[in-house]
């Protein structure tokens, strides 16, 4: 089994890949925004993170930096409805392995079973 953690402050849509994920038989856990996600990865052993790029408190590109100014080197996918050339350079830029624009839902699954699979 794949500990997943999903970090995504817009609740409908946490929950919809939340049941997207169980549904494929994966276990997740969520978080509401980044501080909250970056907690709970300080805690917890996940195989894969997927993250939204603008929330409160710390955004998406904020939670990679701390992750991996700690060690963590979880693969990240950015799945977001705010993205742009420069924040997805970024994000490449501390290792995260997809940035997919909401709400491309077929896009982020056959990513994550990449990911997933390729381990």
């Amino acid at each position: 089994m794949n500990p997943i953690l999903v970090i995504d402050d817009e609740q409908q849509l946490l929950k919809l890949i939340c049941m997207l994920l169980t549904k494929k038989g994966h276990n997740v856990d969520t978080a509401n925004d980044g501080i909250e996600g970056i907690e709970k990865l300080s805690k917890n052993k996940y195989s894969l993170v997927v993250c939204d790029l603008n929330m409160p408190r710390l955004d998406g590109i904020g939670v990679i930096k701390k992750a991996r100014s700690s060690g963590n080197e979880t693969p990240f996918i950015f799945f977001t409805g705010h993205g742009n050339e420069t924040l997805m350079i970024e994000s490449l830029k501390y290792g995260a392995r997809g940035f997919i624009n909401k709400p491309h839902f077929d896009n982020l699954e056959s990513l994550i079973d990449e990911i997933l699979n390729s381990k």
